[in-house]
């Protein structure tokens, strides 16, 4: 039944990234100048859970690592990392540029040195960037000459109001990128990519992939969730194909499932 977990599960990037085109195009034009060795245009990314932004950042690196030379990529979700150390060292790790650094002994300036002393570009993708402990973060960063941010967040107008005047001159010359929730039948196709990269598909009735993509509401981490949970219980019930009745959610089953974030 099920041939690839790893496709089924939130944190897996594919090759192709569907209904999403010119957004990838509006964030990869703005980290363009990396890969001439300039900086490149610090990204603001909105949108609301499920709606694709960690998995588009996440592609937009994976181009850069394959195609670009002289450019780190690093990705941090301040949701496990909300320190200044923490998140600096998530980076630095991320970015293979903390081999011999350890939060417990190392300053912040020492970290801060670190990307100074780098003679490549350094693309920095903060998630959930409002979960911060610190701001201040932010602005050291931006008057890193070789370090460009991508920062997540799902409300934008929260985010703003949180921010000091400092740190808000600065981002409001960065790119803003706005997603939307994906419509019924986007996330029924997407869903339906990973059925065909991840399950075996003569076992998969369309009827039950057209009601996951009804039921979550635009919110394809919920939707994978949903298809993830009706796989699991054909094996483990031993049933013939996934169908509506793999997987019939209620109110709360759905808010289980929902992110808290």
């Amino acid at each position: 039944m099920i041939t690839n977990h790893e496709v089924l599960e939130p944190t897996f990037v594919p090759q192709d990234l569907h209904h999403r085109d010119g957004k990838i195009e509006a964030v990869s034009a703005a980290l363009g100048p990396v890969t001439r060795g300039y900086a490149g245009e610090d990204v603001l990314l909105f949108g609301p859970s499920g709606s694709g932004k960690t998995t588009l950042s996440k592609f937009v690196l994976q181009q850069l690592d394959g195609e670009a030379q002289g450019v780190r990529t690093a990705y941090v979700n301040a949701i496990g990392h909300h320190t200044t150390t923490a998140a600096l060292d998530a980076l630095l790790t991320d970015a293979n540029l903390a081999f011999d650094l350890h939060p417990e002994s190392t300053s912040v300036s020492s970290y801060y040195r670190r990307l100074q002393d780098c003679d490549e570009q350094v693309v920095a993708v903060i998630d959930e960037v409002d979960v911060l402990a610190e701001y201040s973060l932010l602005l050291s960063l931006y008057d890193q000459p070789n370090v460009t941010m991508v920062l997540i967040c799902v409300d934008e107008d929260a985010l703003f109001c949180e921010l000091d005047e400092r740190v808000r001159s600065r981002l409001r010359s960065a790119q803003t990128v706005r997603l939307a929730p994906f419509s019924v039948a986007e996330l029924r196709d997407i869903l339906w990519n990973r059925v065909d990269a991840g399950l075996d598909t003569t076992r998969v009735n369309p009827v039950a992939v057209a009601r996951i993509a009804e039921v979550a509401g635009g919110d394809a981490r919920l939707g994978l969730s949903m298809l993830r949970q009706a796989a699991k219980y054909v094996v483990e019930n031993d049933e013939v194909e996934v169908t509506p009745r793999s997987w019939s959610p209620s109110s709360e089953t759905v808010a289980t499932l929902r992110p808290r974030w």
